[in-house]
């Protein structure tokens, strides 16, 4: 309400914004809700689609956003360093290390799915 009250007051009625003070409420922030080891076990393990499967280990072993899953592409995926370098938002990369059984199952995804650009495509 104040960001579209300054639009109106300094664009639309052309006053300066500078002798109005008017203060921002804080936003509350929250922490993430995490799945209990054995919830996590049940939703890796209620697919039987290797593609969803793969998709939610990674995602939940890495700590990824949707965005930056949708976006892997192969090769930002290092088997010998057991790392996967992500692009997140703001154009701001970091490597998460990638666990031996998740690259096991990603090896089993890729030979069965062969991606070309893209790591998942069409979910």
């Amino acid at each position: 309400m104040i960001s579209a009250w300054k639009i109106f007051w300094v664009d639309i009625l052309g006053n300066k914004w500078d002798g109005i003070k008017i203060k921002r409420p804080r936003v509350a922030k929250k922490l993430p809700t995490v799945l209990s080891q054995s919830d996590a076990y049940r939703l890796v393990t209620s697919s039987y689609n290797v593609k969803h499967r793969t998709l939610m280990m990674l995602t939940y072993a890495t700590g990824m956003r949707c965005e930056e899953a949708l976006s892997l592409l192969p090769e930002q995926i290092d088997s010998a360093r057991l790392v996967v370098r992500i692009k997140g938002k703001g154009n701001k990369s970091r490597e998460v290390p990638l666990p031996e059984d998740i690259l096991e199952q990603l090896r089993i995804y890729f030979k069965q799915y062969r991606p070309s650009k893209y790591l998942f495509v069409g979910l």
